[in-house]
């Protein structure tokens, strides 16, 4: 399409979000074959989140801080390494490195039947205009060059629900974005 045709920055914009989902489920893919090659060792739920957290992107000089609910009903979940579970919390995580200020809380509760995940940072929180779009395409509060187009946190909800899960999105009592995933847990394998 010409550059001079009004339609031009559209066509680039679907082409480049097109690129960005082709990559990410090259990604999936490449998970689902490692972890095949790891198929029966299963790792801490907190492990894995921090490995997530510390290799998979870059948290600076912010604080992650991640434990299990003092009123769980379980001990923390040992968890397969499955790549739905790495790309959504992925996903979810860098969401909230990128607003925080300061720090990201990751709280885990369980139960016999669940898991909670509980994803808090100390930022601005989600405008409204975004909370109330919140996991649908094309929501975002990005602007500028790097602006996204919000199919990260779209994607996530969509991995979370197939394993049959749900997320909640929220701002925090004292303000920041929060993210809570609930998990069967079941959809840990372990």
């Amino acid at each position: 399409i010409d550059k001079q045709n009004p339609l031009h920055e559209d066509v680039m914009l679907l082409r480049s979000e097109a690129e960005r989902c082709r990559l990410i489920l090259a990604e999936l893919d490449d998970y689902g074959q490692a972890e095949n090659m790891d198929a029966g060792n299963t790792v801490p739920l907190s492990v894995l989140i921090d490995e997530i957290a510390k290799t998979r992107m870059d948290i600076g000089a912010l604080i992650i801080d991640i434990s299990l609910d003092s009123r769980s009903a379980m001990p923390m979940p040992a968890a397969r390494r499955r790549p739905e579970i790495i790309h959504a919390l992925e996903d979810l995580l860098k969401n909230a490195v990128e607003f925080a200020k300061t720090r990201v809380d990751v709280t885990i509760r369980c139960t016999i039947s669940d898991v909670t995940i509980t994803i808090s940072d100390d930022g601005p929180g989600f405008a409204g205009s975004v909370l109330s779009r919140v996991g649908a395409p094309w929501n975002t509060s990005r602007q500028g060059e790097h602006a996204h187009r919000g199919l990260g946190i779209f994607i996530a909800s969509t991995l979370i629900e197939t394993l049959g899960g749900s997320i909640l999105y929220n701002n925090g009592d004292q303000g920041g974005g929060e993210v809570v995933v609930l998990l069967p847990m079941e959809a840990f394998g372990s």
